[in-house]
């Protein structure tokens, strides 16, 4: 003898988590692709060489803030202390 257990509300959970996994991939993928390119450009050593280095260095920008949100949101989720300072005194009561 078993029992049944409704898996619905799981498997809708899974799903929608798979599809926030392939927007932040999106998400990374695009300024990866055009720091790709941007590095061809500046190998090639035109006039545009500068002004596509500042442009690599916003993309790079971009990434390491959504890699921060990410991180961020993770740590949320896991519930992970946050720290702060706090005076000893007020936490030790003589």
């Amino acid at each position: 003898m078993g029992t049944l257990q409704d898996i619905t509300a799981q498997k809708v959970a899974l799903e929608e988590r798979e599809l926030r996994l392939g927007e932040v991939a999106h998400d990374l993928l695009n300024p990866l692709s055009a720091i790709r390119l941007g590095i061809h450009i500046v190998r090639q050593g035109g006039p545009k060489a500068p002004e596509m280095l500042s442009r690599i260095d916003a993309l790079i920008g971009a990434v390491e803030r959504i890699v921060t949100d990410l991180l961020d949101f993770s740590r949320w989720r896991l519930g992970a202390p946050e720290q702060a300072a706090v005076a000893l005194a007020d936490v030790c009561d003589p």
